[in-house]
């Protein structure tokens, strides 16, 4: 009659580290989704300055929409800038969710993608990309 109640007890001492274990693959999770939102985001920012190369301080529609491809809680935060030397290039840089309530991220994200403007020369990113002959 010793071992009444032992599988609880083990089971009870085991339940924080899956606790752990699961909020650690959970953010690793947020961690990946990031990397993926930042990428589809800065595409679509490319895309956009690709067909509307306005590049004004007032008037940076590239921005509104790689902000618009972003789910809420990412928006907060994101950086999304095109440089200067590069005419249709995009780089977003996002802030990681902590998956508990209250903390600050301190991961940062960023991906870059630029398109070619079919009837200009290729942007200096893309210099070293071989044309047709």
């Amino acid at each position: 009659g010793g071992e009444r109640g032992q599988s609880s007890a083990e089971a009870m001492g085991l339940l924080p580290i899956l606790l752990v274990f699961v909020l650690g693959l959970w953010q690793l999770g947020l961690v990946g989704y990031t990397y993926v939102l930042a990428g589809h985001a800065a595409r679509e920012g490319a895309r956009e300055l690709a067909t509307d190369p306005t590049n004004e301080k007032g008037d940076q529609p590239f921005r509104d929409v790689a902000m618009d491809d972003l789910p809420k809680a990412w928006r907060k935060g994101a950086e999304i800038t095109a440089p200067e030397q590069d005419a249709v290039t995009v780089k977003v840089r996002l802030a990681v969710p902590i998956v508990l309530p209250g903390l600050r991220s301190p991961f940062r994200i960023g991906s870059d993608a630029s398109t070619p403007v079919e009837s200009e020369p290729l942007p200096p990113s893309q210099a070293l990309t071989p044309e047709p002959s």
